[in-house]
């Protein structure tokens, strides 16, 4: 009996298997014009932007071990498909600590063990913890690592989830034409209790 192995889900052993590969290739990329050592918990990054040439610094430090390479590789790969600026890349690095935290609430040791419940939880850590102007910010950045997780397949399950929060956006001006227009041809409130007290039925 001691030589029986333990049944491993077919998704579980290639979701390990991705994820092992998904954070060796991106410790060989070099995105940034300077060299930078994945194993440190600061990346120093320039901004690369005009007017500001200076470097942003990049935290690792507050994630636990066991998501911290995981973050790391996401923003490397990020950094590899659009090329995003330093600045960003911090946002991003901010925005992974509420599912770092939320995982380790539902004491989940590996990436590949998320679930849409762990992103909801994280949801709910932005819009308690998050100030107001960043919620829609860290909400996004979420949906899109749930996206690249299932792009990559390193999930057991395909992560089937949307972020709630989302960022209020300035009606456009003939939007707010038709519903103020729409508002003066609403009866009044004098009108409709007026039409209230006629009607025999109310």
């Amino acid at each position: 009996m001691s030589n029986i192995e333990p049944f491993v889900p077919h998704g579980h052993k290639r979701a390990a298997k991705n994820l092992v590969g998904f954070i060796a290739r991106a410790k060989q990329l070099q995105p940034w014009p300077v060299k930078i050592d994945f194993e440190s918990d600061n990346w120093r990054v320039p901004n690369e932007l005009p007017g500001n040439q200076g470097y942003t610094t990049i935290g690792f430090a507050s994630l636990s071990p066991a998501f911290k390479d995981v973050v790391k590789a996401i923003i490397v790969y990020r950094r590899e498909e659009v090329g995003f600026k330093g600045k960003a890349a911090a946002q991003w690095a901010r925005s992974l600590v509420y599912l770092d935290r939320a995982a380790e609430k539902y004491g989940i040791k590996s990436a590949i063990d998320l679930t849409p419940s762990v992103f909801n939880a994280a949801e709910e850590n932005i819009g308690r913890d998050s100030p107001l102007t960043q919620r829609p910010r860290h909400a996004n950045v979420l949906e899109m690592v749930s996206v690249m997780l299932n792009d990559f397949r390193l999930v057991r399950q395909k992560l089937m989830w949307k972020c709630m929060i989302k960022e209020k956006k300035d009606l456009d001006v003939f939007t707010q034409k038709a519903r103020n227009r729409q508002r003066e041809m609403l009866p009044s409130r004098e009108a409709l209790e007026f039409l209230g007290r006629a009607n025999p039925f109310c």
